[in-house]
Formats: structure tokens, C-alpha cells, sequence
């Protein structure tokens, strides 16, 4: 109704090898003004989707703007996905009945399909997807948070090994053995528990979907030509010289063999990351709006270091009122010191040195006794 038209919805593994058929067929109609492709899509599908696309518009002489939904990544040093999240995506298809293309209860391929997919993922961590989704799809992203924000934090032991395994194994190597060990482990109660914990309500994942697409519609720009909404390049908790200089000489105190490189950085102005517009989604974005201006402490936990970047990890605390100030990087951190050009690697790093899964690759990571504080003020950038 708010677009002045009719909307409908193609189911991607019912349709399987048709849907583009079915997509040009449902854009045959004038009256059609929101088309929703219930499938899919990892990264080498990219590219031909969006030829079949733009095709089955041609076909009626329609113009499309595609807007990709993306659910919230926390991804790992090798992938843009965590393992966390293979166990939750694995339990959900292991759960699910009646499934069109029968990847459901009754499937014994399930490790196997989720490996392949999993895979299609590989990246060096999760801040590429969002950047190489825009640049080689759509700049239009509804990102969607789906997993509570301590996902990683929480993985049982026993989980990260089989999601492991799945990730890991070779696809001629997967058997029915295989197959049923991992589904008696997801099925722990234990672990279903831990499934239960960490997925956001149906309800408000739906809502935000909703949202986040209706956000993405109003962006675009009318046919007169006017500018889309203005939205930051990022948010950051900004910190004055005086903050700042406490948080060099923590770095500096706790890594001797750095503290020429990061006391360069004296006088500067540093800053906590808070929601960064090529990786996070706008409506994210509108919970920090409400906060621009206010004060939040910075507590200094811990000082990590290898031969690209330096960063202090800390924790946000909440105001007085009991506010808190939310952050879309899974490590809070402040970049202390980085080659020309590779800021983000301190995301990288901190996965590396502080997430269960860990990762290949040097680098120290050192605890801040004293855990100072610092103050900051929610500052958005354009």
C-alpha cells in the first residue's frame, strides 16, 4: 500500500531452476511494486543473479532496484561467517520439516550442503562481505541482527569442534557417520539450550527485516531528482586529546617494543568504532542517532599487537541512567597504531587474539591491570 501497488513473494526452493521465469512473469504486471526472492544467494552467485535479474526486468521494460537482505555477520579470521553461526544455521536445517528441496529432518546431506555454503564465505574475516556485496550486487543492504551479541562468546567447546569439522572436512569425506554424530551433538539438551539463548525472537528478526527494507525504499532517490537521506560514513565514541594521551600511555606502558610507534600518535584525537556504514545496517544506525552528544566511560582491558596494528580492546559502560551505548564491532576497541591503509586489521586481530575460534597468525595480546577509564561522546561522521 505505501508504494502504491502490489508486492509478491517467489519461493526460490520450490521454484528451484524457474524462478527467474517466475520473477519475469511476476514483473510483467504494472501493478507490481515489490518483488521478494525467498532464496539464497552466496557470493559466486552474485554476478549471474543479478544478470538473470535485470534480465527478467528487460523483459517487461521495468527498472529494478535490487535491495539484498544480510543477516548479521561476526564471521572469523577466515570467513565471513563465525562457527557459531554454522552450528545455528546447521541446528535450524536439521529441525525444520517439509522442506521443498528436502534439506530438512529427514536429510542425511545436511553437514555436507552446509559445508558447501559455509565455504562460499571464505574471507579474511567479516568486514569484507558487506563492502564486496555492495560493490558487486547492490549498494542497497538491509543488514539484520538475528543473534544475540554474545553468539561467539558463548559456543560450547563441544559445538565449535563439530561446527569445525563440518567447515573442514573435504566433501568426498562426509558419510552417514559423520552425519548422525554431529546431529546427536546439536542435539544436547545443553546445546539446544544454547541454540534457544542466542537467536533473536521470530517476531522481532521479522520486524527488522521490515524495517530495514522500508529504510532502504525511502532511500532511493525520486524521479526529481532529490538526494538520498544523509547517512554518516561511521559513529564513533570520540575521545579528547586528554583521554587520548591515557590511552597511548596504557598502550605504550604495556608494549615496550611499540611505544615509539604509538606515542606518534600523541596529540592526535582517538576514537571507539561504534556502527561503520560499509558493514552495518541502517537500522542499527538509529539507536546510536538517539545518543549523539552523550557521555559514556571507556573501560581499557587489554592491549593487542602484531606487525600490521595495535589496538586497546575495552568494555562501553552504561551511564548513570543505566543507558548503554551500542557497538557493532564484536571487540570494542581503539586503534592505537596501523600501516598506512590498514585500520580495519585491528578487527582482524582481536578476533584472532580473543574470539574461541582463534586463527592463524602472530600477534600479543596484553591485560591492562589498572583497566583505566576513559570518557567519550557519541560522535557520527560524514
Amino acid at each position: 500500500q505505501e508504494l502504491g501497488g502490489t508486492w509478491a513473494m517467489l519461493e526460490g526452493d520450490v521454484l528451484q531452476s524457474q524462478l527467474w521465469q517466475a520473477a519475469a512473469n511476476a514483473l510483467a504486471s504494472p501493478s507490481l511494486r515489490l518483488l521478494v526472492l525467498n532464496r539464497n544467494f552466496p557470493p559466486n552467485s552474485w554476478s549471474s543473479s543479478l544478470s538473470k535479474l535485470r534480465s527478467a526486468a528487460d523483459a517487461s521494460r521495468r527498472r529494478v532496484l535490487p535491495i539484498a537482505v544480510l543477516p548479521q555477520s561476526f564471521g572469523a579470521p577466515t570467513n565471513a561467517i563465525s562457527l557459531a553461526e554454522l552450528a545455528v544455521c546447521l541446528r535450524s536445517v536439521q529441525q525444520r520439516t517439509g522442506h521443498a528441496a528436502q534439506l530438512d529432518a529427514a536429510s542425511r546431506d545436511s553437514c555436507r550442503v552446509a559445508s558447501i555454503f559455509y565455504n562460499c564465505f571464505r574471507a579474511p574475516g567479516p568486514d569484507h562481505l558487506l563492502p564486496s556485496l555492495r560493490r558487486l550486487f547492490t549498494p542497497r543492504v538491509a543488514v539484520v541482527p538475528w543473534l544475540r551479541q554474545d553468539v561467539v562468546q558463548r559456543l560450547p567447546e563441544a559445538l565449535r569442534e563439530v561446527a569445525w569439522q563440518v567447515a573442514q572436512t573435504r566433501q568426498q569425506d562426509f558419510s552417514p557417520e559423520m552425519e548422525a554424530h554431529v546431529r546427536h551433538v546439536l542435539a544436547h539438551p545443553d546445546h539446544v539450550e544454547y541454540f534457544n539463548a542466542v537467536r533473536l525472537p521470530v517476531d522481532a528478526v521479522a520486524e527488522a527485516v521490515v524495517a530495514q527494507v522500508r529504510r532502504q525504499i525511502t532511500s532511493v532517490p525520486d524521479v526529481d531528482g532529490k538526494s538520498e537521506r544523509k547517512v554518516p560514513r561511521f559513529v564513533s565514541l570520540d575521545m579528547d586529546t586528554v583521554q587520548s594521551e591515557r590511552v597511548l600511555a596504557a598502550a605504550a606502558s604495556s608494549l615496550p617494543d611499540m611505544r615509539a610507534a604509538v606515542e606518534e600518535r600523541r596529540g592526535e584525537e582517538l576514537h571507539v568504532t561504534l556502527w561503520f556504514g560499509e558493514r552495518d545496517g541502517l537500522g542499527s544506525l538509529e539507536a546510536l542517532e538517539a545518543l549523539e552528544g552523550r557521555e559514556f566511560g571507556v573501560q581499557l582491558l587489554a592491549t593487542a599487537a602484531d606487525d600490521v596494528a595495535a589496538a586497546v580492546h575495552v568494555r562501553l559502560l552504561p551511564a548513570q541512567d543505566g543507558q548503554a551505548v551500542p557497538c557493532y564491532n564484536q571487540f570494542p576497541h581503539v586503534t592505537v597504531w596501523n600501516l598506512p591503509g590498514r585500520a580495519v586489521h585491528s578487527n582482524t586481530l582481536l578476533a584472532r587474539l580473543l574470539s574461541a575460534e582463534g586463527g592463524e597468525g602472530p600477534g600479543v595480546l596484553v591485560a591492562l591491570p589498572e583497566r583505566a577509564l576513559v570518557v567519550g561522546t557519541v560522535t557520527p561522521h560524514y
